[in-house]
């Protein structure tokens, strides 16, 4: 949310969401542009929008870089306590009795995913790709990772790439891939910084459907 990711873009985002009807909710961090300052008349702007998000099963978040400067740590916690978003900040949790979430911070303490089991379907959701590229999880139990940060590089140019290397992406990121043992989705997000603009890194949410097999 700031200068470019305005009321008019947040009412189509809620209206977005709410026609999905999802059960769970993911958001994945920065929830204000860096080069914007929160005001009192925002925070509770923010918060009406998100209380317009219903979500049965919950509402989980991690935490940006930009969510924890020091201008809008304040602002960011009491939007998320007060819409009822659940931050993971190297936590997990159970849902459906087989489904295990786990948020980790942008500095990733990875032995909270020493829990997951092979037999449960285990989401791990970082804001920033390049924790995905960690060692350790190599041989960690994991079904999905989800990341995003660089907006999907927001400008990639064919052949050159992104217009500009952002930090916590610079290795994993939508025009640099490395092959992971787990499927990973980059998210290119819904937002725009820097420049009001987009290059083959178009405004997205991810939507899933998961079945029981018997």
């Amino acid at each position: 949310y700031g200068k470019f990711q305005d009321d008019a873009r947040m009412e189509k985002l809620i209206h977005t969401i709410q026609d999905l009807d999802p059960g769970i909710v993911i958001f994945g961090g920065d929830l204000y542009d860096d080069a914007y300052t929160p005001s009192e008349e925002s925070n509770q702007k923010l918060i009406q929008y998100f209380n317009q998000i219903e979500a049965p099963l919950g509402k989980f978040c991690v935490l940006g870089e930009k969510d924890q400067d020091e201008t809008k740590a304040q602002s960011v916690q009491s939007i998320l306590n007060n819409s009822g978003f659940e931050i993971l900040s190297n936590t997990s949790v159970r849902l459906l009795n087989c489904i295990r979430l786990t948020g980790l911070a942008t500095t990733p303490d990875y032995s909270i995913l020493s829990a997951n089991a092979a037999q449960e379907y285990n989401i791990v959701v970082s804001h920033y790709p390049d924790v995905l590229l960690d060692q350790s999880l190599q041989s960690t139990a994991i079904s999905l990772a989800l990341a995003g940060h660089a907006h999907g590089t927001q400008l990639t140019y064919p052949f050159l790439g992104a217009y500009r290397s952002v930090e916590g992406a610079t290795s994993l990121n939508r025009a640099q891939s490395v092959n992971l043992p787990f499927e990973t989705i980059l998210s290119a997000g819904v937002g725009c910084t820097k420049v009001d603009a987009r290059l083959n890194a178009d405004p997205e949410i991810h939507y899933f459907l998961f079945s029981h097999k018997n």
